[in-house]
């Protein structure tokens, strides 16, 4: 026996729906752009006078960070803007296919060619919740690395974050973030594969940080407020060159440092 369910959806007009009083329009890059100064430290950043290079892999992002750039007055080059729904531009990945991995040295492969003028080079994947970090010395970092970094740092330089807020991270990511949230006295919430496990974490604020091991990440508001309860892919980008201004070294030299001090975990990944 089988059932069929139909759902009765109102459906109105374009025009009607535009004019009704429930209707109201939301600029969403405008907002976003002007509350960024709430979870990064821009001024940081353009005091340091940094270079940054950035493709948005052309994603979702696109048009956001010429507006960044504008807004906060930032040194920052957008080195595509270009959009094709075949992302035939795109370099292929390890098996030969086109995919918009930020964390695979095969897609990444335009922005580590052109990364020597810019302090800092970063992607997006195309939806914008994922991350790529290059840096001048060490190329593109393995998520893995950059997360310990962003870790250390963030907990050290955001005083307003409860002293509860634990750090995040899923069951395949670096045991090296074990040993930092150690070090710094934070609690460790470790989760199964998947973002959804940090959501309420970072809603009520007893998370302060949430990353896995395929780039993605979130934190809280410099406040310690709930900025986004999934991934963003623009602030882990940014926050590696706030990292970078505030310590004169970029997250790929300070990596070096962590796994000197408290060890170099092995990874592979299928």
């Amino acid at each position: 026996m089988s059932t069929t369910w139909t759902a009765c959806v109102a459906c109105r007009p374009h025009a009607r729906a535009l004019a009704a009083a429930t209707t109201h329009r939301y600029d969403y890059l405008a907002h976003y752009v002007a509350e960024l100064e709430q979870v990064i430290d821009l001024d940081a950043i353009r005091n340091a006078g940094l270079r940054l290079g950035v493709d948005p892999l052309g994603g979702a992002g696109v048009h956001y960070w010429a507006a960044i750039a504008e807004r906060w007055k930032l040194d920052l080059t957008v080195v595509s803007e270009q959009i094709d729904p075949t992302f035939a531009f795109m370099t292929l990945d390890w098996d030969g296919q086109i995919r918009m991995d930020p964390s695979s040295v095969y897609a990444m492969q335009r922005l580590i060619a052109i990364k020597d003028p810019y302090d800092i080079a970063v992607a997006c994947d195309t939806d914008h919740d994922r991350h790529g970090i290059v840096t001048p010395a060490a190329g593109l970092l393995p998520p893995n690395h950059y997360l310990a970094v962003a870790i250390d740092d963030l907990f050290r330089h955001r005083p307003q974050w409860g002293a509860t807020a634990a750090v995040g991270k899923t069951v395949v990511s670096t045991q090296l973030i074990d040993r930092v949230a150690a070090r710094l006295g934070r609690r460790l919430d470790e989760v199964p594969v998947g973002f959804k496990w940090f959501s309420q974490g970072l809603r009520d604020g007893s998370l302060g940080f949430g990353g896995e091991e395929s780039a993605g990440a979130a934190f809280l508001r410099r406040d310690g407020r709930v900025w986004t309860t999934d991934k963003d892919g623009l602030i882990a980008a940014l926050v590696a060159a706030e990292i970078t201004a505030r310590c004169g070294r970029d997250p790929g030299a300070l990596y070096l440092d962590l796994a000197g001090q408290l060890g170099s975990p092995v990874e592979d990944r299928i």
